[in-house]
């Protein structure tokens, strides 16, 4: 659960994730770019 503001919570990380915590982020699907396309300077589409 995301906090809003930037507020911050007097807890320290082994408190609130006793066991570890795995962050990963999140990136757009782009579709598949041709050379052609990489040579001209077009920006990849993202799948929808």
């Amino acid at each position: 659960m995301a906090i809003t503001g930037g507020s911050r919570l007097p807890a320290g990380h082994d408190f609130v994730f006793p066991r570890g915590a795995l962050v990963m982020g999140v990136e757009p699907v782009l579709k598949f770019q041709s050379a052609e396309e990489r040579a001209k300077g077009l920006p990849p589409e993202q799948e929808k």
